[in-house]
This record gives C-alpha cells, structure tokens and sequence, in this order.
C-alpha cells in the first residue's frame, strides 16, 4: 500500500508536471507533451508498475469484485493445493532426463551424491559454502527461493495492510500447511534438490571449461539456446576464465564485466528453468496471471510449463535427435516414478487390498498410463483427453480413479474440492449415525466412508505420511 500511495503521488506530479509543459510550449514539443499527458492521466504505466510488483507477489493482475471476493478465492486455491498435492514429488523425478540432456550425464550424475535431498534444515542450506557462493555470483536454487518464500511471502499479501486479525491467521496457517504439504510430497526433495544438482553440474562443466580451454557442444547449446548466450558472449566467458586459471569459479565470474555477467547469471536461472519446469515470472499465459485464470488453472502449472517450455521450445531450439533422446530419457524415469508412487500408496495399504492394488497398477495398463501422465512432452496433448474426461465423454475403463492409473479429469480443482467435502460430510454423517444407532453398516461401506473423509485430509497418502503414519493408521 505505500509502493501504490508512492507511485500515485509520482503520477499526481508527472501530472502537472506535462500540465505546465503543455501550457507552455509551441508545435511539437506542445504536441508531444499533449500525447504524454494523455498516457500519464489514463494510468497506463502506473498499472504497469503495480502488476509487475503483485507478479512478484505472486499475486493475480486483477480482482475478480473486490479485495474480499479475491482473498476468499485465494484462500481456496491454497487450500487445493495443501489438499491435493500428495505426491508432486515423484512427477519430478521425470525431469532428471532433461537436466542431464542440458548438462551433460555425467556432470550431473556426479553433482547426485553432494546435493541436498533429503537435509532440508534452514541451516544446512543458508550455511553450505555451494549455496552462498552460488547466491552471490549467479542466482537461488529452489531450496534458496523456498526459504525465502517460506519467511517473505506467507502473511506478505499484496494488500496485507487491509486484511483483519482472522485473515492473517487464516493467511499464516495456511503458509505453514503447505510448508508440510510441499515436504512430505517430496517437492522439496526431488524438484529443489534436482534444481541444486544441476546449480553445482553448471559449476562442474564451467570448471572443466577453465582446465580444458574448451566446452562440449551440448553445454555450448544449453548455454546459448536455452541460456539465452550469443556466440560472441560464450567467446568471451571463456577468454575470461582462461585469463584467470588460478581463480575459482565463483571468484572469476564475480569478476567478470557487469554485463557478461549478469547475461550468465540469467542463462543459469534460465537453465535450472528449463531443466526442472519452473515457469518465472512472465512465462506463463497471461490469462494464468489473473484471478479468473488462476482458478481455472490451478494444478495445471506442469501441463503448461510443459507446453511452452519442451514442446514448442524444444522444436525451435533442440532439434529431432535431442528430443528424441529427451523423450527417452523421460519415459523410462517415468515408468520408474510409477513404481515407486504405486508402492509408496500400497505402504499404507493392508493384505489383499495392497496386493490387488499393486496387481492393477504395475500391470501393463496401469504402467502405460501412469508413465503416459508423467512424461512432461505428453502433458499439454494430453489436455484435450482430460477435458474429454471431465465431460464424460471416456470410456470408464481409461479413466482414473484414487486406485487406478488413467486419464485424469480437466476440471475445475475448487469444485472438485467442494464436491470431495459434501461426500466426506455424508460420510462422518453416516458414521456417527452409526456408532450410536442398532443399523447395520458393512465393513465395504465403512471403508468407503473413512476414505471420502480421507480425501479432503491433507498430507494422507503422501510418501512420508505412507512410510510413518500409515503403518500404524
């Protein structure tokens, strides 16, 4: 709210600033003072600056009646997502063929044993030497970002001045929720930790350019059709580092000239972007950006960063054999993703319910369509199937289900939710009724009822909750 009163006072003077120019000038200059006036009075470029801060706050470019309608929608669309994401953690591990395509297999296969997984400690990351030598000469990793987000961004609301006492502490806990949403789904494993391997193989190939004077040809074209480098740029970071044999990497960049620099610093983020789907600010539809958008979007971010960022990227800027090899690469870690989600469900699972469950997804058609829904190339195509679905328009027996693999429904997530919460609603109803009434309720019913409550509980089902909590539940 002062960043908004700043730029309207700003806007008020630029005001009569153009006013007076405008007043007092002839021809052209009159004319041109007119035109800026004009732009200034409609607000164009104080919108300009209002979206690009509520962007960084992550927040949508327009409201949908007002503040209090756009909090409550908001608070909605966390909640969706505390609730649904279980097991984003295991769409990622797909995303390591691209990061080794990028990189180099074995720069990254080497970077595996020193990055972090699994020590997720605020410590552990803001005291690593890798980490602030990394923050200082390029960028963040996911780890960096999330602790920053974790501090700055939960209860940092846009419009946070107005809201009440409640609102903030409705804020604040969800902030906390999806912290233990994002961790025991593994996102912070495998995305930020993947994210951290590939941060450390770029340091491991710029290393072997300072002792071999030269660079192999597909670092060469990560770093200018994905990185964003000209041939000239790359001609001169290596001309940099052969001049300064005795410095190490972090040291020799930091200084490098501000804009060769600053150019390496992007392709850095640019190639961490790329390799792990992270969709920067910008690089997302416009519509994705408004509240409406958001709604409608929600938990489709890997569909379209998919889309935008393999597909038609991909075809201007890798070729046929690199895709193809990237393809590949998915499809296999893909089919291992699927193994290890349909046994880390089964953990929580007893006797022949488990068995029957392992049987049909790790059958030929539960792994075809559960590699189908984690191979990346596959998402944006599959859209249309899923829309299908959500219209009824499928055959049953390819449609997914809480225990079976196959094409999701492309609905709306809030409704969903809601739909899930009158169901467990009659369910607890149902039980309660239950326990102090003489009618008979089988055990399939009963189970049936503890699993629509089950649905609407956050972090059920997610690998850590199966391989803990799960044994004893």
């Amino acid at each position: 709210n002062q960043f908004l009163r700043a730029v309207e006072e700003a806007r008020q003077q630029a005001i009569s600033a153009l006013k007076f120019s405008s007043n007092n000038s002839v021809g052209k200059a009159k004319e041109e003072a007119q035109k800026a006036l004009a732009r200034v009075t409609d607000a164009k470029d104080q919108q300009l600056l209002v979206d690009a801060v509520k962007l960084m706050f992550r927040e949508p470019l327009d409201d949908i009646a007002g503040d209090g309608i756009t909090d409550i929608t908001k608070a909605l669309r966390k909640q969706v997502s505390i609730t649904r994401l279980r097991s984003t953690g295991l769409m990622a591990i797909p995303e390591y063929a691209i990061a080794m395509a990028r990189n180099g297999a074995m720069a990254t296969i080497k970077s595996l044993p020193n990055s972090r997984f699994f020590d997720l400690r605020s410590r552990s990351v803001e005291q690593d030497e890798f980490m602030t030598d990394w923050a200082r000469s390029f960028s963040a990793t996911g780890h960096q970002e999330y602790l920053f987000g974790s501090k700055f961004y939960n209860n940092s609301d846009f419009d946070d001045a107005t809201k009440g006492k409640i609102s903030n502490m409705i804020n604040k806990m969800q902030g906390t929720a999806m912290n233990v949403t994002m961790t025991v789904n593994t996102f912070r494993s495998f995305q930020h930790g993947g994210e951290e391997m590939v941060a450390r193989s770029i340091v491991s190939n710029l290393k072997d350019m300072v002792l071999k004077g030269k660079i192999t040809p597909e670092v060469r074209s990560s770093l200018i059709k994905v990185g964003g480098l000209s041939e000239d740029q790359v001609g001169e970071m290596i001309a940099h580092f052969q001049a300064r044999p005795d410095l190490d990497v972090f040291t020799s960049v930091r200084q490098m000239e501000p804009k060769l620099g600053d150019a390496l610093s992007i392709a850095a983020r640019n190639t961490i972007g790329s390799s792990f789907m992270r969709m920067g600010i910008g690089e997302s539809v416009p519509y994705a950006n408004r509240e409406m958008g958001k709604i409608m979007t929600s938990l489709l971010n890997f569909t379209i960063g998919s889309w935008e960022k393999m597909v038609v990227r991909g075809i201007k800027s890798d070729g046929a054999a690199p895709l193809a090899a990237m393809f590949a690469g998915q499809s296999a870690l893909a089919l291992m993703s699927q193994y290890a989600y349909v046994h880390s469900r089964a953990a929580g699972m007893e006797g022949t319910e488990r068995d029957k469950y392992i049987e049909k997804n790790l059958s030929d058609e539960g792994l075809f369509w559960g590699t189908f829904n984690r191979v990346g190339f596959l998402a944006a195509p599959a859209l249309p199937l899923q829309m299908m679905s959500a219209a009824r328009l499928l055959p049953e027996a390819i449609e997914a289900s809480p225990t079976k693999a196959g094409v999701s429904k492309a609905g709306i997530p809030m409704l969903g939710m809601a739909e899930d919460i009158l169901k467990a609603t009659g369910s607890t109803a149902d039980l309660v009724t239950g326990t102090w009434s003489d009618e008979y309720m089988s055990n399939k019913t009963r189970e049936g009822n503890w699993k629509n409550i089950k649905r609407v509980l956050p972090w059920i089902d997610s690998p850590v909750y199966n391989f803990t909590l799960g044994q004893v539940d």
